[in-house]
């Protein structure tokens, strides 16, 4: 007698996603990221009308004083050798930070134009190095999921770049050198958040149910 068999076919079944709130180490490590790129850009909307208005530069020399941070960070990155960064690079970042948000008050209130030329690149330095900082700090923590945090880091940067010409809108009403002095506070609030860096904060995030 002949026996029919019956196939079976086993569909798999989708796991199902659920929210559930998970603890994320970069928050204030964000934050910090927010205010030092507040800070340093705050002054870039009314540079060239400061310069022209305190030295009375013309607008090829304004030009020239505002892109002199970026010179100095191109040499610095062809000169400066990469075991600086080897080890812990926090306390460089706190000292180097600080440093660019006195030199930002010295700009803002120089009395002489070689005065304000040689806290600009200084302060080119500082910007540079500290930059460089955040950047290996995020890789050396995150390792696997660098990728990832990276992309949250631009989107924080593009967020205090959007609302930095929005801040000096405001406070370069009273002077065109506050802007200037007002980009030390924000710097000093990111040193002041960096400290808490490996804090965590519960998120709620989606996830599939063998996850976790």
């Amino acid at each position: 007698m002949a026996h029919n068999k019956k196939s079976f076919i086993f569909k798999k079944e989708k796991t199902p996603a659920y929210i559930q709130s998970i603890n994320e180490p970069i928050f204030f490590y964000l934050l910090a990221i927010f205010f030092f790129h507040l800070g340093h850009n705050v002054i870039r909307p009314y540079f060239t009308l400061f310069t022209n208005e305190t030295y009375g530069m013309s607008s090829q020399g304004s030009a020239l004083l505002y892109v002199m941070p970026s010179i100095m960070a191109i040499v610095l990155k062809l000169t400066v050798p990469t075991k600086l960064f080897n080890g812990k690079v926090i306390p460089l970042f706190y000292s180097v930070t600080g440093a660019s948000a006195l030199l930002l008050c010295l700009q803002a209130y120089a009395d002489y134009l070689s005065m304000f030329i040689i806290s600009r690149i200084l302060y080119g330095a500082g910007f540079y190095l500290s930059m460089v900082i955040l950047d290996i700090y995020l890789f050396q923590k995150s390792k696997e999921g660098a990728a990832y945090y990276y992309s949250w880091l631009i989107a924080v940067q593009n967020i205090a770049l959007l609302i930095a010409p929005l801040l000096a809108l405001e406070i370069s009403k009273v002077n065109l050198a506050l802007p200037l002095a007002a980009g030390a506070a924000p710097l000093l609030a990111a040193s002041a958040v960096m400290p808490l860096r490996n804090k965590t904060i519960p998120i709620l995030r989606q996830v599939k149910e063998n996850e976790g």
